[in-house]
């Protein structure tokens, strides 16, 4: 969270050289802006994540079936007996990659509904310094403006520390942890269907 600590101390921080103090409107919405650009870079780090992981798995996918191919092909060839013919080898391909599909769609939706929700939110920061107004005499209070719209940009600040990154942390974490298991339940049923 340095990222966050930085770009509020420049937010808040006073002009130098006795110069007129920012406007504390734009001063506001600068520091609300600073939340939903951060949001919009760890969006991109979150897709680029899941996109490593979700092509690892699926390349290890791939490889088993393609191992599993070529073994069936040596067998048919050899006309070893009780080798599976050529529906019953794409059926067992089929019904165990369903099984995978699902699981990794499952994993990917976690991770696409965290984002949608958290989108949603730092869209409706960005309006929030409007949405203040609503309620607050500008014209009477404009020097407390800040001190009064501080506690907007503290939650937003909370939510993102103690909301946001653990909670995309949780479902990227999920989704590293379930490789290994995807991939040995994926080698497992192949072989259990090729034996029956």
């Amino acid at each position: 969270m340095k990222i966050i600590a930085i770009v509020l101390l420049a937010v808040f921080a006073s002009s130098v050289n006795g110069q007129v103090p920012p406007n504390p409107l734009f001063q506001s919405q600068d520091a609300i802006q600073a939340y939903h650009d951060y949001y919009e870079t760890l969006k991109v780090d979150v897709r680029n994540f899941m996109s490593t992981y979700v092509k690892s798995i699926s390349g290890e996918i791939l490889d088993i079936i393609t191992s599993t191919m070529d073994t069936w092909r040596r067998q048919e060839f050899s006309r070893v007996v009780g080798v599976k013919n050529t529906p019953q080898i794409g059926e067992t391909i089929s019904r165990c990659s369903y099984e995978s599909f699902s699981r990794m769609f499952d994993l990917q939706t976690a991770v696409f509904e965290g984002i949608e929700d958290w989108h949603e939110y730092t869209v409706g920061l960005q309006i929030s310094v409007i949405a203040f107004l609503t309620e607050f005499n500008i014209a009477t209070r404009y020097d407390y403006f800040m001190d009064e719209f501080n506690p907007v940009i503290q939650d937003a600040h909370n939510r993102f520390q103690f909301d946001f990154v653990p909670d995309m942390e949780a479902r990227l974490r999920d989704l590293r942890d379930a490789q290994p298991e995807i991939t040995q339940s994926f080698s497992q049923c192949i072989s259990t269907l090729l034996k029956h």
